[in-house]
């Protein structure tokens, strides 16, 4: 672990009998650092979530804002029985949860003017905006719920005021707006001079206009 930008962070307060104490664990994390936004894989999908900073931080998971009565979807949850590793992460850095031989453990990267990084913005799916079965609307609590293509692929992003980047008369247009900005942290080999990227975190999701 790089000494320069990462950091051990605590995990006692994390008990696996008692799913209450992840979410405090991540909730004072996310008000401590000031993050945003949650992406965890679990065994059963991934879950997107976001931090409320009027409601002290409280966790707003994707499968809480859509209910698969109404949306037609069927998101994971948040739960410590499945969860395998989560990232919260904003401007401020990341912490990482993962799970090692049945122990919780968790590392905290903050970026060093020092260290040298390049940007990357990963487009993810969504060339539309999905509504309910009754009409409701598909932007809500901070999440947008997109879907991709012919196939319908479904997932609910933690970004609004996406609508002005879709085309509203034609969803053929498969064009993806959102996007996942990444930092590569890059290392120099000492004797040959050759770069290469040795740590990776997460800092925002964004959305970008597509050339008209």
């Amino acid at each position: 672990m790089n000494q320069k930008l990462c950091q051990t962070i605590s995990v006692d307060e994390i008990r696996d009998d008692d799913q209450s104490t992840l979410i405090n664990w991540l909730q004072k994390e996310a008000k401590e650092y000031q993050f945003k936004y949650l992406l965890a894989y679990a065994e059963d999908g991934i879950i997107w979530g976001h931090f409320d900073e009027d409601e002290n931080y409280k966790i707003i998971t994707a499968d809480i804002v859509f209910h698969k009565n109404n949306f037609a979807v069927d998101f994971a949850n948040l739960r410590l029985l499945t969860l395998q590793q989560c990232r919260i992460f904003g401007e401020n850095g990341e912490i990482l949860l993962w799970k090692s031989h049945k122990n919780w453990q968790a590392r905290l990267i903050k970026d060093n003017p020092s260290i040298e990084y390049i940007h990357e913005e990963q487009i993810l799916w969504g060339t539309q905006i999905e509504k309910g079965k009754n009409g409701e609307d598909g932007e809500k609590h901070g999440f947008t719920l997109l879907s991709d293509g012919s196939q319908g692929l479904k997932h609910a992003v933690p970004l609004t005021s996406l609508s002005s980047y879709f085309s509203p008369t034609d969803k053929k247009k498969l064009y993806r707006p959102v996007r996942l900005v990444i930092n590569h942290y890059i290392k120099y080999d000492d004797e040959t001079g050759i770069a290469r990227i040795f740590l990776s975190r997460l800092v925002s999701l964004k959305a970008k206009a597509g050339v008209k």
